[in-house]
């Protein structure tokens, strides 16, 4: 099991080298090999999502050769790891600074990761396709414990080692940071070292550390004790202590500005703002709060100009206040009216996340409510007075009622209710008040014409909380009380409620409190091929429990174990700040909670009496709302252009010189190909947003750019003349291919632009196409088969037969070009690129598909009158700026 695992990596390449002080890397051999992008390409095509693994997004840092080099990963997807809002702050802090770069990793899909294995290339950074193996530094960000085996998979896939002894001089350190670094025991014989705490500047102290190695032979063991005198640093394996650091610069420090805009949509697709950092209420689950504080906050002043520009710099069309309970910032108000009189008609939308039952704000979330109300989600915990001491949350459950009726009341039509079940001293008539709070909502969902979402999750003690000593409820247990839960729940109405699977919070806790004898247990886990446990289609319980069993543990005793108090806990080597006898402190009142002896609770300490957790707050380090001294200044310069004009509802109803439409050619290339269709049309808007230009919005409650293309390409094909129409608000349009032009991302490119004076449906006659037959087919063939027969398009319940008859082809070499007529308007059949592409595959096998361009009819009377139109035909077909008689 401790053998040495052999690393994947690119056959007859070094993994990297120095030539005349520049390293070589996958980035130098795609300039060197022209046929690189044409085999990724390929590759690409072959899996699920293949913009995923594209990079070139707007923003990204690309620096090749730069060193030292630190590769930030992610053991998830893309859509996960850009949605994390530390690699944001981490990826700018590194690359604002010469002489550092920080490139973005990601766990691949399933798929892309058999292509890489099978292929024996390695996983690759999205900047410069960097092999993980070529970085002088790796950093994970841990976030959930069943994403542990991936981190082990990105390792073996880029080409290093996976266990810390079997590395080399050569092999770059592994680190890992993020809330679960605080506990992550299990994960330290597989890494160099740990980071304990906020990095937003250790990170930039621990690349300067490896700047000064620069040009030195410094062995392995000399780097990591360099590394381990940054504060928060901690080399992995050793009962060396280090302390959490805490980034007391928070509140006079500048949220990031130009974050990387993904290709392919997150999980979390708008631009976040951290409004506030840490919590002081004190709930004894939760282990976020403990680990984030003490509590600090940003200034409305300084929130609204870091929104502007950052809005700016993505094109983004929401903003995100994050926090843990972003309801809790003293100034949330102001916060929020500053923003909504700054995006106000910019159709930009802002958003809280979830709060708390006693934190709700209506008046608040009605400022926030731009546009569409969708829904607010509540965090109750609990379902009545007892068990809400217990775990000190303080939530009311009349509050929630009338949190409830004022949200329906108010427009909203979907209430998301958050519940725990398995908590410490809860008895079955606990959970029955759960369902009978769920109950309650239901009925008044029905009365308000609304709907109750409810999760209900299974509790899983995390170390560094009150119960971290606990052990998790035996699953038939939780199963019992999952079915009283549903007995007392309606048969039918306005409400869904969604379980967290028990086996995954097994394996949750069961990791959180292992100690590094357990890594045998996640090594035998990753062999087996249990990769992305965090997706519940992924997740195999099987596969945890035998290998919890090869190695004589028991995954249920693993989990479901309680630890003495005097016992020395495998993650109390790191010291976070908080005294234990704090934590004790809270575990007593919580036996006297369950008792019924006390109703004391534990005070919020930013408002109330000092809780003595061990941490300076208001003492050393005073908490004070500061306004930023250049915020004002930053926000006045910078104004929203798109506008949303009630006059402006269709074609003819606004003046002229307030309402045009923009038709414009743009071409499709790889990377932008791998983009479907969707996220190309949000990559458009966005890009007209960050260019500034004064586009329209639809009406209705979800507005939108108006804006519309002819035919969608079927992913991976190219295209170089696309058709798409926008209307603007006023004139001003000579500058439109110049400004898009300046902000598209790589593969798009506006080729032509011009005028109509008319509104009305895209227009397209048809498409000219090139085609790439298989050698020893003569193009002819394929000629005679669309004249002999119709081409079967299949749907999803019927097959249409259109028949293709090519007005114009051209034979060049063996590919051929030829124009095939398109019905549009809804008059006839018609033939899609993707159902054409199909069919060569069918039928000649090895063929592939380019869109040369789509052509346009357009009346003459519809074009701007300064526009050079050529001879003065009634019906003109225009194809990427050229006109052709029709």
């Amino acid at each position: 099991m401790r053998g040495r695992v052999k690393a994947c990596f690119f056959p007859g390449r070094r993994k990297s080298r120095e030539r005349e002080g520049i390293i070589v890397t996958l980035s130098d051999w795609m300039e060197s090999d022209p046929d690189f992008r044409r085999r990724e390409r390929k590759g690409l095509g072959e899996i699920a999502k293949p913009g995923r693994y594209l990079g070139g997004e707007v923003n990204a840092v690309r620096k090749p050769g730069v060193r030292p080099a630190l590769a930030l990963c992610f053991p998830d997807i893309y859509e996960i790891g850009m949605s994390h809002l530390g690699l944001k702050i981490l990826y700018e802090a590194v690359n604002a600074r010469e002489g550092m770069v920080a490139e973005r990793v990601f766990a691949p899909w399933f798929d892309e990761a058999a292509r890489l294995r099978s292929a024996k290339e390695p996983l690759v950074s999205l900047e410069t396709r960097r092999p993980l193996s070529s970085f002088d530094l790796i950093g994970f960000s841990l976030s959930y414990e069943l994403s542990y085996p991936d981190l082990l998979e990105m390792l073996f896939l880029g080409g290093v080692p996976i266990r810390r002894e079997q590395r080399g001089e050569e092999d770059p350190l592994v680190m890992a940071g993020g809330h679960c670094a605080l506990h992550a025991s299990v994960l330290e014989p597989f890494l160099d070292l740990v980071f304990l705490g906020e990095a937003d500047e250790g990170i930039v102290e621990i690349m300067e550390v490896l700047r000064g190695f620069s040009g030195k032979t410094v062995s392995r063991r000399e780097r990591c004790e360099a590394l381990a005198q940054v504060e928060g640093v901690r080399i992995a394996g050793s009962n060396r202590p280090a302390r959490r650091r805490i980034f007391y610069g928070f509140e006079e420090s500048s949220e990031i500005r130009k974050p990387v805009v993904t290709g392919v949509a997150g999980v979390h697709d708008r631009f976040a703002v951290e409004i506030m950092r840490g919590c002081t209420r004190g709930c004894r689950f939760c282990q976020a709060g403990y680990i984030t504080r003490p509590q600090r906050y940003r200034s409305p002043v300084r929130i609204e100009e870091s929104a502007t520009v950052g809005l700016k710099a993505t094109g983004y069309d929401e903003v995100s206040l994050i926090s843990l309970s972003a309801c809790d910032h003293p100034e949330i108000r102001e916060i929020a009216r500053r923003l909504h009189d700054r995006l106000k008609g910019s159709g930009i939308s802002i958003s809280i996340p979830s709060t708390r039952v006693d934190a709700f704000d209506v008046e608040l979330n009605k400022i926030t409510a731009t546009g569409r109300k969708t829904g607010i989600t509540l965090a109750p915990e609990v379902g009545n007075e007892r068990m809400d001491r217990i775990i000190n949350k303080g939530t009311d459950p009349v509050k929630l009622e009338e949190a409830v009726r004022a949200a329906f009341r108010e427009g909203w039509r979907r209430v998301k209710l958050y519940y725990l079940i398995g908590l410490p001293f809860e008895g079955n008539e606990d959970v029955a008040d759960i369902g009978e709070q769920i109950r309650k909502m239901a009925s008044l969902a029905r009365r308000m014409k609304g709907f109750i979402q409810a999760s209900v999750s299974v509790f899983c003690p995390k170390p560094w909380t009150p119960f971290q000593w606990c052990g998790m409820e035996r699953p038939e247990v939780l199963k019992e009380k999952i079915r009283i839960l549903r007995g007392r729940l309606p048969r039918r109405g306005p409400f869904r409620v969604a379980f967290h699977s028990i086996e995954e919070s097994m394996v949750e806790a069961a990791l959180a409190r292992a100690d590094e004898e357990r890594a045998l247990v996640l090594e035998e886990v990753w062999r087996r091929g249990a990769t992305l446990q965090s997706w519940s289609e992924r997740f195999s319980f099987s596969v945890w429990s035998e290998a919890f069993a090869k190695f004589g543990f028991s995954i249920e005793e693993e989990a479901c174990r309680a630890f003495g108090f005097d016992e020395t806990l495998p993650w109390e080597k790191n010291d976070i700040g908080l005294r234990k006898e704090f934590f004790l402190r809270e575990w007593e009142k919580t036996i006297r909670a369950a008792r019924e002896e006390d109703r004391y609770k534990t005070p919020d300490c930013s408002t109330g009496a000092c809780s003595n957790c061990g941490l300076p707050c208001l003492g050393s380090h005073p908490v004070v709302l500061k306004p930023g001294s250049e915020g004002e200044e930053a926000v006045s310069k910078i104004v929203f252009l798109p506008s949303k004009k009630k006059e402006c509802k269709g074609s003819g109803t606004a003046p002229e010189n307030e309402y045009q439409t923009v038709g414009f050619f743009f071409e499709k290339k790889y990377p932008a190909s791998m983009l479907g269709h969707l996220d190309m049309m949000r990559a458009f808007e966005r890009a007209f947003r960050r260019a500034e230009l004064p586009f329209l919005l639809s009406e209705g409650f979800n507005q939108r750019p108006r804006l519309r293309f002819a035919l969608a390409l079927p992913l991976g094909m190219e295209s170089g003349g696309e058709y798409g129409e926008v209307d603007l608000a006023g004139p001003g349009s000579e500058d439109f291919s110049v400004r898009l032009n300046r902000v598209l991302p790589a593969g798009l490119r506006i080729r032509d632009a011009f005028v109509l004076k008319e509104r009305r449906t895209v227009p397209v006659t048809g498409c000219r196409y090139r085609i790439h037959l298989p050698a020893g087919i003569a193009p002819e063939v394929l000629i005679r088969r669309l004249e002999e027969e119709p081409v079967a398009v299949h749907g999803k319940k019927t097959v249409n037969f259109v028949k293709v008859s090519p007005e114009k082809f051209r034979i060049e070499r063996n590919a051929l070009e030829m124009e095939i007529p398109v019905s549009w308007n809804g008059e006839g059949k018609t033939l899609s690129a993707g159902a054409f592409l199909r069919f060569l595959k069918e039928e000649f096998p090895g063929s592939d598909l380019e869109r040369v361009e789509v052509v346009v009819a357009l009346q003459k009377n519809s074009l701007n009158a300064d526009k050079e139109t050529g001879p003065p035909w009634r019906l003109e077909e225009r194809c990427c700026g050229a006109f052709h008689a029709s």
